[in-house]
């Protein structure tokens, strides 16, 4: 896939399927969450020059104040989400995956999806 680190991508006449890896923040020398390209799916407040790919970020200050009481919401959100793993977890920093819903695998199999919050108070 076109700037992405670490991808795979394996076609046949019915479709074609990109498998990247390595295009969480720790892969990142400037710390920020990934871009995502124009050919994928998904968003990022990372991908400011490509506005369809662009999701603005999200704020806390409607609901509290507190950086550290937003933070706990968001992640009681993200564990109550079904088939969520929590891959990493710091005091500004979670990193999920979840099974992906669409398109499945090749043999039938779900991939996943990662899941990025940075919190920047």
């Amino acid at each position: 896939s076109i700037g992405r680190r670490g991808c795979k991508t394996s076609t046949n006449p019915s479709r074609t399927l990109v498998t990247c890896t390595g295009d969480i923040r720790a892969s990142n020398a400037d710390g920020r969450l990934s871009k995502v390209s124009a050919n994928e799916n998904g968003v990022s407040t990372s991908s400011v020059r490509n506005p369809s790919r662009f999701s603005p970020p999200w704020t806390f200050l409607p609901e509290t104040s507190s950086p550290e009481k937003a933070w706990k919401s968001l992640i009681a959100a993200v564990r109550n989400l079904d088939g969520v793993e929590i891959e990493e977890l710091t005091d500004e920093y979670l990193h999920a995956t979840i099974p992906t819903v669409f398109p499945t695998g090749l043999l039938g199999e779900e991939g996943l999806d990662d899941l990025e919050f940075l919190l920047k108070p």
